[in-house]
């Protein structure tokens, strides 16, 4: 899948980027998230979503901005939000396809408070 993109929406406007693109742009194996947010609006969360909608976590915008990198992966086209020291793992996402920047948390499928 190394046609597959990563979708960046924020109030400024909507942002496409190719797995090739975010190989580029890797410094070792993983793309802070913070360069890939530039010039699309103001917000105060981050959501993560997977192609089929059925996983997603809101990330406050500025651990996003401190601590979270995508790891582009070998050449299958998989994203994946690395989110090191994150509150919890289920911040760990597998198969990123969309980030939406937003004024307040989203909805997610992140337990309040799981167990690991």
């Amino acid at each position: 899948m190394p046609g597959a993109e990563l979708t960046v929406i924020g109030p400024g406007g909507e942002r496409r980027w190719s797995h090739r693109q975010v190989v580029s742009m890797a410094e070792g194996q993983a793309v802070a998230v913070a360069g890939l947010l530039d010039d699309l609006g103001r917000s105060t969360h981050a959501t993560f979503e997977t192609a089929d909608a059925d996983y997603r976590a809101s990330i406050p915008i500025d651990v996003v901005v401190e601590k979270a990198v995508i790891d582009p992966g070998d050449d299958d086209g998989s994203f994946r939000l690395l989110v090191p020291q994150g509150r919890t793992l289920c911040w760990n996402v597998k198969g990123v396809t969309r980030i939406r920047l937003t004024i307040g948390p989203e909805p997610d499928s992140v337990p309040a408070d799981p167990s690991h």
